[in-house]
């Protein structure tokens, strides 16, 4: 389909649970310190530049990628018995990777971008840097950040501490019926050694310090004795046992209940990236989550926004979110978009490189 449009959904990411995000490179200072939560610099006109807490746009559209990658896969093998190859696979799922020595690279032909963008409107809606045919491709979904309507202090945000327990010495009558007859013995071995591993790590850390201080001194007996002695201690570290009960990381969130503004743009998409949009954030709908911390109850948020044409009309309330199908609104650009998806099932060549669909019958 040749004619494009395009579309803007403003509204509100709601964090109905705690949101816990892991960014590279955003490490905490030390390991006994919490995950940070994701933070940015923003100018308000109250407070200047200042610095907030935030989603980022990578949370969502990586969830949404992969909704749409489930969409288009249950799509073109309805049997749920074929399957991709592993190219193929990351072609869909982040787009593709470039590998050096793979023989004859992707080219940048315009005339090979449109037949690409026609076979496959995953990649055309979400772009890929290497399709094996084409290299990157720019997807007309653009995501912002979800930013809080006040500045939110990275500091402020909710830290949850975590803890291992080792329920043999909680409540060994609950455990001891439950081990056979060898186990309580190995039980009081693997507590000697894990006593004995803690005792090294703090002698590990006392001569550090001891090292410091003779470095500092300018002794460079006491210095060499220590560092020989950190040396086997190390050593002796390498085949410790770790405590069960050993804290876990911690992390911090942002906190639950906390609104934030949100815009998603489709810009000069097709009928066909529009249903499978579409019908992406309705399969996200299902299971509305994202981030880390899962176990721990963390990442359900809901959507709400309002969708309109670009330069054209209003076209109604979208809500996603609750384990349920997204609301969508009742019209007739909405139905049309979702039954062209679904009507270019035969077309849609998704395969890494060209050529038919490469699935393969499972095993």
């Amino acid at each position: 389909m040749s004619d494009t449009r395009s579309f803007r959904l403003t509204g509100t990411v709601h964090a109905i649970a705690p949101v816990a995000i892991a960014l590279v490179g955003n490490a905490p200072t030390s390991p006994h310190d919490p995950m940070p939560v994701p933070s940015t610099s923003i100018w308000s006109r109250e407070h200047g530049l200042v610095q907030t807490a935030y989603i980022p746009s990578t949370s969502l559209r990586g969830a949404l990628r992969r909704c749409a990658r489930d969409v288009l896969f249950d799509l073109l093998h309805p049997d749920g018995e074929s399957r991709w190859d592993l190219d193929t696979l990351y072609l869909q799922t982040i787009g593709g990777v470039i590998q050096k020595g793979a023989g004859e690279s992707p080219t940048l032909d315009v005339t090979v971008e449109i037949e690409e963008r026609a076979r496959n409107p995953l990649v055309s809606l979400l772009g890929a840097a290497n399709t094996g045919r084409a290299t990157f491709i720019a997807g007309r979904l653009e995501l912002g950040h979800a930013l809080p309507a006040a500045p939110l202090s990275p500091e402020s945000c909710p830290i949850y501490p975590a803890m291992r327990t080792d329920d043999m010495r909680r409540d060994p009558a609950a455990m001891l019926p439950m081990l056979d007859a060898d186990g309580p013995q190995r039980w009081s071995l693997l507590y000697g050694q894990m006593r004995e591993t803690s005792e090294l790590k703090a002698r590990q850390r006392d001569l550090k310090r001891e090292a410091v201080k003779a470095r500092k001194a300018g002794d460079t007996e006491t210095l060499a004795q220590a560092n020989a002695e950190l040396d086997r201690v190390r050593e002796a570290l390498k085949s410790g046992t770790t405590s069960v009960a050993m804290p876990a990381a911690g992390f911090q969130a942002l906190p639950q209940g906390l609104e934030l503004a949100h815009e998603i743009r489709l810009m000069g998409v097709t009928e066909e990236e529009l249903g499978l949009f579409l019908e992406a954030l309705d399969r996200f709908s299902l299971a509305p989550l994202i981030g880390g911390q899962r176990a721990r109850g963390c990442g359900e948020v809901a959507l709400s926004y309002e969708l309109a044409e670009i330069g054209g009309e209003t076209i109604g309330e979208v809500r996603v979110g609750g384990f349920a199908p997204a609301v969508l609104p009742d019209h007739p650009a909405i139905a049309a978009a979702r039954k062209a998806f679904a009507a270019g099932r035969d077309r849609y060549e998704p395969s890494f490189g060209g050529g038919a669909d490469n699935a393969r019958e499972s095993a």
